[in-house]
């Protein structure tokens, strides 16, 4: 009995809403009114729009209406192709178009090198001893590189290649190639690689004699290559912070002279070493290479290598496996406290010759080397106007000039009297490491 009952109830529910549902009570128009068309006359001439409800004519989707939801408002199709055209050109700025341009040339370099397995301790009834594990082949990505040749010359720093034996690149498309060492040059920490293959992406070689301080400057690189595992390169964006900067090198093993560097507040990180540094118009500037961190990481003073000095390097890399350094002939010592009480100098700093070599540009020059019987001694208190105060301040400004340069010494010697002399120097004979000594 209670069945039969419940299912009377639910037919009768049934038919209740069916029949309500036949005839909704109308709205929008008073009782006893016809709605006219749109744009037609109502009663007192007044032309009545009925409300639409926008899920009923979309198919119960509000937002495919594109008049209401889109951005750029309504209007014909044309109109808003325009406009979304007009909006795409505006985010196509030009660090963007220089990182499409540059980017194809970037290259990851991985270095392969020969690693100790570990060792164990081995013991018997008499004695203990070491006995050390296995060698292997240990692959570690190292930097970053630049293609500025199609015929595979890729330019890196010393520092990246100098911690292995073999050498791979990985081009931004993910193709790898073996690369050849062509020759690097630890002072200007510059190497050059090469691939064996035709029609790669390079860049567009700048210059770096017109820079401007406060001008785009985008860095491109692979940093932390070895976490991140994608060959795409990475682009931070800065300006030039300064030109003609001078960097000392806290690493004691480290015959890198940064000279003459360019400043940026690009982000430069491990792994950026050796990768391009481009102006606005995606046209090659510098060679990424060291950076001023207490925390390891960017802080916004990077320096890159000019591209001028770096392709004038390159050259001579491919030609002789090195550059050609100047050469002065002499060997200078810095004038320490000690030194100047030994000698009787009323004030310490400058740069004493220690060594002329015969028929050196030095020697040619007039300047004495050091000679204690009798005494004399010749002590360089300024080259062209700089006050001196080590002899690493002293072989910076000889280094990274041209043969021929004249450089005006002002000279003081045993008896106080300062000189003026006039140097000029030539092309360093060419040795193992070359110098500018």
């Amino acid at each position: 009995m209670l069945v039969l009952c419940f299912a009377l109830g639910l037919g009768a529910s049934a038919w209740y809403f069916q029949t309500r549902g036949r005839h909704p009570e109308p709205t929008g128009t008073p009782a006893g009114s016809t709605s006219p068309a749109p744009g037609g006359a109502g009663p007192g001439g007044a032309g009545v729009v009925p409300v639409t409800d926008p899920a009923a004519t979309s198919g119960g989707d509000p937002l495919a209406d594109d008049s209401r939801s889109s951005p750029l408002g309504a209007g014909t199709t044309g109109e808003r192709e325009a406009a979304t055209e007009e909006i795409y050109q505006g985010r196509r700025t030009a660090v963007v178009r220089a990182a499409e341009l540059a980017g194809p040339s970037v290259v990851s370099v991985t270095v392969s090198r020969i690693v100790q397995g570990r060792g164990r301790v081995v013991q018997d009834f008499f004695s203990r001893w070491y006995v050390p594990g296995p060698r292997y082949k240990q692959r570690v990505p190292a930097g970053s590189g630049v293609i500025v040749d199609g015929g595979g010359i890729i330019l890196t720093n010393h520092h990246v290649v100098m911690v292995g034996e073999e050498y791979e690149v990985t081009l931004s498309d993910g193709r790898t190639f073996p690369a050849e060492l062509r020759g690097t040059d630890a002072y200007y920490d510059l190497a050059v690689l090469q691939v064996a293959a035709d029609g790669l992406p390079q860049a567009e070689v700048g210059t770096s004699s017109d820079l401007m301080v406060g001008e785009w400057a985008i860095a491109l690189g692979n940093p932390f290559g070895d976490v991140l595992k994608d060959p795409q390169p990475t682009v931070t964006v800065g300006v030039i912070s300064a030109l003609h900067r001078d960097v000392q090198s806290d690493d004691p093993n480290s015959d890198a002279i940064y000279k003459d560097l360019i400043q940026t507040d690009a982000a430069i990180n491990p792994g950026n070493s050796g990768g391009p540094l481009v102006n606005a118009n995606g046209q090659l500037i510098g060679i990424n290479t060291v950076i001023l961190s207490r925390s390891g990481g960017s802080e916004g003073i990077g320096f890159a290598i000019p591209v001028d000095t770096a392709v004038r390097v390159s050259r001579e890399i491919l030609q002789y496996g090195r550059s050609r350094q100047i050469w002065i002939g002499a060997t200078l010592r810095t004038v320490t406290p000690w030194l100047a009480q030994q000698l009787r100098l009323k004030e310490t700093g400058g740069v004493i010759v220690a060594e002329i070599e015969a028929g050196s540009p030095a020697a040619r020059a007039g300047v004495r080397g050091f000679n204690a019987e009798p005494l004399r001694f010749d002590i360089i208190r300024k080259i062209d106007g700089e006050v001196m105060t080590t002899n690493e301040q002293a072989y910076r400004t000889f280094f990274g000039s041209e043969p021929g340069t004249v450089f005006r010494l002002t000279v003081e010697r045993e008896n106080g009297r300062l000189v003026e002399l006039e140097m000029k120097v030539d092309l360093a004979p060419m040795s193992p490491r070359g110098s500018a000594g």
